[in-house]
């Protein structure tokens, strides 16, 4: 898709149903709850690349010896590696602007170039091509001053290395406060993955489909699943891009405030419907339970039956 073909407008500025109406109009959607990536294991590597820094603001990430665990893992995870690039050269090449209108032609362009995939596939994948960006950048910005193929890796991808006090510190402060909308879409996205993981288990172990109303917050859920989506990987587009001005301890022409707090809000309805969700998937499965025992089983009835006829009738 050709970013010639969606509308230039303010992102911010449009409603949640105008937003929905965009993606399903531009965009070709596959929204089938199947096994169309393995997810799991890739949001496992981001969370590896992307959790330490998280953890520890603008600290160096620390990084731990190899496990069988970590060795399993890379045995069985085969990343889509030209797609993720390709897409984080897409986030990186977007040019700057106040209103995110190119933010929002990037995304659609990658919510279109990740049509074959589930919903939550779609922001784990722009989640790990921004990782690449991101772990590239917390690595090779902490190294030390002996490490000359380090610094010179540094060079090539324009990252600036921390060598004056006042410098590292300046820069420091601005990483504390990105990382805060950072963490905030990594948890988003986490969040997503569960919601997922909720759908296919109804779908799978309890029979849902669109029409059962035991669980109404689920429909609502998968409805909304595509606006998430939107916001989650513009959050991750407009990140990518500031990510350059912090390479090179430039200011940028706006601020992520606005992108912090829509990504905030998105985050907290996720936890919200999360929340609900499980509450009326319990309801719905105590119900089920008392139903069932209630219930005597034919074989039973037919013992009780057959017994009784056992039984001379009174004269």
């Amino acid at each position: 898709m050709s970013t010639q073909q969606t509308p230039s407008l303010k992102p911010l500025t449009l409603s949640d149903g105008q937003i929905l109406e965009l993606v399903l109009q531009y965009c070709t959607v596959v929204n089938k709850h199947g096994d169309t990536f393995n997810v799991d294991l890739l949001f496992d590597v981001v969370s590896d690349i992307m959790k330490p820094s998280l953890d520890n603001d603008a600290t160096p990430p620390h990084h731990p010896s190899p496990t069988k665990t970590d060795e399993c893992k890379d045995t069985k995870i085969e990343p889509p590696v030209q797609t993720l690039k390709h897409i984080a050269c897409q986030m990186m090449q977007t040019a700057d602007d106040e209103d995110h209108s190119n933010a929002h032609l990037t995304t659609m362009c990658i919510l279109e170039e990740l049509r074959g995939y589930s919903w939550d596939a779609k922001a784990v994948i722009a989640l790990a091509a921004f990782s690449l960006e991101y772990g590239n950048f917390w690595h090779l910005s902490k190294l030390p001053r002996e490490d000359d193929l380090g610094r010179s890796l540094a060079l090539l991808n324009n990252v600036q290395l921390e060598e004056e006090e006042e410098a590292a510190n300046n820069n420091n402060n601005n990483i504390c406060e990105y990382n805060l909308l950072v963490k905030t879409i990594f948890e988003a996205v986490k969040s997503m993955v569960e919601l997922e993981k909720m759908v296919k288990k109804q779908v799978h172990l309890q029979g849902y489909d669109d029409d059962d109303d035991d669980v109404p917050s689920l429909k609502e859920a998968m409805h909304d699943f595509p606006v998430f989506v939107y916001w989650v990987v513009l959050a991750i587009v407009a990140s990518a891009l500031h990510l350059n001005f912090l390479s090179n301890n430039r200011k940028s022409k706006y601020e992520l405030f606005n992108i912090s707090s829509k990504i905030s809000n998105v985050h907290s309805k996720l936890r919200a419907l999360l929340g609900i969700i499980r509450k009326e998937i319990a309801q719905k499965d105590e119900y089920l339970k008392s139903h069932k025992e209630l219930q005597t089983p034919i074989d039973e009835v037919a013992e009780i039956f057959l017994e009784g006829s056992d039984y001379d009738l009174p004269q």
